[in-house]
């Protein structure tokens, strides 16, 4: 779970240097959960190839509910919040427009 694109930068210098695959291709992801990814969605792309959208965490963080204060039978319901859907369609709109998947 990553808030800001310098984690990102950070994680895959670490991963190389402690790894020694600088040669190797490969692809480097984040999982949008928290709102500031969500916002900070195009600078993180600068060091991210793919992303991936945590509904349920998104959700909670947005709302600022515990996942213990939310009924399981109406957790998925939490996703069609107004504020969450804007934030989970910014992300998809930014990885359409810098064609990221």
């Amino acid at each position: 779970m990553i808030s800001y694109p310098h984690e990102v930068k950070n994680f895959k210098e670490y991963f190389k240097r402690f790894t020694n695959s600088q040669q190797l291709d490969i692809q480097f992801g984040t999982m949008v959960e928290t709102p500031s990814s969500a916002l900070l969605i195009e600078q993180i792309y600068k060091h991210a190839d793919f992303a991936r959208i945590g509904p349920g965490d998104l959700s909670q963080f947005t709302l600022t509910t515990l996942r213990e204060n939310i009924d399981p039978g109406n957790f998925s319901g939490n996703i069609l919040n107004p504020a969450v859907i804007k934030l989970i369609r910014m992300v998809v709109k930014t990885s359409i427009k810098l064609k990221k998947r």
